[in-house]
């Protein structure tokens, strides 16, 4: 009776234990070494398509998805050959309803004296919530919603694994800079379609180990394992411009979705260790793709290695630059278009350094307006040129204007005219002699309201406004028109175009009146020769500058400069 009894509590307890594996959503089983199994919780078992009594292992490996099978049959016999006692192993299987579910299984195995299997026991956990639940935090993390691609993230983490790995590979970064204009023209739902509808159809066409990532709006990128030639490149890239193409028709787009290309290969020679590295360098090598008018793809390679390490200088080092007294001023003079005599100087900006030498302002403006150092740079520009022409004038008893760039990232400073007005009042100039130049992209600026106001504020102040580099934008002619401009100066390309077609020169000479009836006067840039003076003389224009009358002149030289 006692043993009955004994037996008696030990089922109950069994049973017991089942029961809270049940309630756990955890699955029990046994197995012998001819394969039989018995799964011992009903609740957990019963959604797939197993006999829970009379099974067998085969039973189970039936349900096991295709992608999975021949693995577990291996990690079975590797286990069992080799007598390991334990094993942990995670894959998928399918319900009796058709619907996949992950499957954490744990077993542990019992050898006789002789290595053979007596037998095997251990659990089953559903873990497809789990599984699921990670896939949608691996989305949040590394898919761009949009296009359904990876993300930045994802390719910054492949770039660093393969750096790590000193695995090859070609990075291809792709800049769509007018996807902007989609987005107004089409709105965000259509032209997201658009872009998911590309990104499909391009993929479809490359070879499958070309890993397609978006980065930002406009910027795309591909990542290619393995050693890539140039002509591939070149090949993928022909591709997905043919299938944007078919896209454009497709959806009726009525503008050109034109893209730069920029690939870089690594590792690299000079030990680049970082994707961020590899990344930096790719926007910059896209850089040499929008200055070559013949390809719209530049490569990494030592023909851009010094424009980009320029770059990176330019980047590291720009902003102590002032307090370095690495900043400077060229002036170069510019004269009546009638009488010849000395008008004024236009102030240059110029960069001094050990390393590069000197470096002009179309490298380095830009990267001042990016990291926010033109400001500081700005107003100490235009302070250097008021000492000057303050020196200048009172050395040679005379009243010549002073000129000087502005940026547009200036002018959206709210305190940006009384900074102006303080340096002029600090020494005792003439507002009516000082001039600042503005170029046609600014007045297109998407805070264009700020800088018409503060410009008034100048203009009303006495100053003169400058629409420089006239003729190169989109928008001259309303430029004039809104903004309160004193002086026009036209292009040095401009002025060239006006020596070779008569159609461009009587456009000109018709501009030239429109700003002398408005009281607006015009500066020629460019000037070579004796034939482009007598050229802007006939047309009515007020001032000349240009290589035929002086080169940019140092402070020293400009100081002592007379006609």
């Amino acid at each position: 009776m006692r043993t009955l009894k004994s037996m008696s509590e030990v089922t109950s307890k069994f049973g017991r234990f089942i029961e809270l594996f049940d309630i756990s959503k955890v699955g029990l089983w046994e197995m012998t070494p001819e394969g039989d199994v018995i799964f011992y919780n009903e609740n957990f078992y019963k959604i797939f398509d197993i006999p829970q009594t009379n099974s067998t292992l085969d039973d189970w490996i039936e349900i096991i998805d295709e992608e999975f099978k021949d693995k577990f049959r291996n990690g079975y016999t590797q286990h069992t050959s080799s007598r390991e006692e334990s094993f942990k192993s995670e894959y998928k299987v399918i319900d009796k309803f058709g619907n996949p579910r992950w499957i954490e299984a744990f077993g542990v195995a019992d050898y006789d004296e002789n290595g053979n299997m007596t037998c095997m026991i251990g659990s089953h956990t559903d873990i497809t919530f789990l599984k699921n639940y990670n896939e949608k935090l691996y989305d949040l993390a590394y898919i761009e919603p949009i296009s359904g691609i990876y993300n930045r993230q994802k390719l910054q983490n492949m770039i660093q694994m393969d750096l790590d790995e000193k695995r090859p590979a070609t990075l291809i970064l792709m800049s769509f800079y007018l996807i902007r204009h989609l987005f107004s023209l089409y709105g965000y739902e259509k032209t997201n379609q658009i872009v998911r509808d590309t990104v499909n159809a391009a993929m479809d066409q490359l070879d499958a180990k070309y890993i397609p990532f978006r980065i930002s709006t406009s910027k795309f990128a591909l990542l290619v394992q393995g050693k890539t030639h140039n002509e591939e490149v070149r090949e993928s890239v022909r591709t997905i411009k043919e299938q944007i193409y078919k896209m454009r028709n497709l959806h009726n787009v009525g503008i050109d979705v034109d893209f730069h290309t920029a690939a870089i290969s690594y590792p690299l020679e000079n030990k680049v260790t970082t994707a961020d590295e590899i990344l930096n360098r790719a926007y910059l090598t896209i850089e040499d793709s929008k200055r070559n008018a013949d390809s719209n793809i530049s490569f990494y390679s030592s023909e851009t290695q010094n424009h980009v390490f320029k770059h990176l200088f330019i980047e590291s080092r720009l902003s102590g630059a002032i307090k370095r007294d690495e900043i400077f001023n060229v002036y170069q003079p510019i004269f009546d278009a009638q009488s010849n005599n000395l008008a004024g100087f236009e102030a240059l900006v110029r960069w001094k350094t050990h390393e590069w030498g000197t470096i002009f302002p179309d490298a380095f403006i830009p990267v001042a307006e990016q990291n926010g150092s033109i400001r500081e740079l700005g107003i100490y520009v235009f302070e250097k040129a008021c000492q000057f022409i303050k020196a200048y004038n009172e050395k040679n008893h005379a009243r010549a204007a002073i000129s000087v760039n502005t940026s547009a990232m200036e002018l959206v400073t709210m305190d940006y005219p009384k900074k102006i007005i303080q340096t002029i009042e600090k020494y005792g100039l003439d507002p009516s002699l000082i001039t600042v130049e503005i170029t046609e992209s600014t007045m297109i600026d998407k805070s264009s309201s700020l800088i018409l106001k503060n410009l008034t504020q100048l203009r009303e102040y006495g100053m003169n406004i400058s629409l420089d580099d006239f003729g190169t934008g989109y928008a001259s002619l309303n430029s004039m028109i809104y903004t309160p401009i004193s002086e026009v100066k036209i292009d040095r390309e401009i002025m060239r175009s006006v020596m070779e077609k008569s159609l461009i020169k009587g456009f000109i000479k018709s501009v030239v009146q429109l700003c002398c009836d408005h009281n607006v006067s015009v500066v020629s840039e460019g000037i070579e020769d004796d034939s482009m003076v007598e050229v802007a003389q006939k047309m009515n224009v007020h001032r000349l500058q240009g290589y035929h009358f002086s080169k940019p002149l140092s402070e020293e030289d400009a100081l002592d400069f007379k006609l």
